[in-house]
């Protein structure tokens, strides 16, 4: 069988650790755990990896095992592997105080603009109290 190039996958998530959700072909498997490509298919014929699968598609039905079944198996030491939902809730939490942030912007300019309301109202209504004196005094007069 003619060689065949099988690209990395990227198995690292932003905190550095692996990513136990991305699957390695056996070989790549065996390179990550630093055991034999044996001790990998052993561990399969033992059903030591839960969510190992078949490659779809691939006529020699070549095996792909999720990091995480690495760590399952005691094959990998856990501290290596992430956990990509705590990156995802604190991107999350990143983009929630984002907009958190930009609506107390919003709040503060919004305040700003009833109380500069609220002083020409104020003066709106001097200016009516001083016309309606006006009016009077004029009605005086003419009387």
């Amino acid at each position: 069988m003619p060689a065949q190039f099988v690209p990395e996958p990227l198995m690292l998530l932003p905190d550095g650790l692996l990513d136990p959700t991305v699957e390695l072909t056996t070989t790549q498997a065996s390179d990550l755990a630093m055991v034999s490509k044996d001790t990998i298919e052993r561990r399969l014929k033992s059903k030591l990896f839960p969510n190992a699968r078949r490659r779809p598609r691939d006529p020699a039905r070549r095996w792909l095992i999720p990091i995480g079944d690495l760590v399952h198996a005691g094959l990998l030491d856990a501290t290596r592997v992430g956990d990509p939902e705590a990156h995802r809730r604190r991107e999350n939490a990143d983009d929630i105080t984002a907009q958190l942030i930009a609506e107390r912007a919003t709040a503060q300019t919004l305040q700003l603009q009833i109380e500069m309301l609220g002083q020409q109202l104020v003066a709106k209504a001097e200016e009516v109290t001083f016309l309606r004196s006006m009016i009077a005094a004029a009605a005086t007069a003419a009387a």
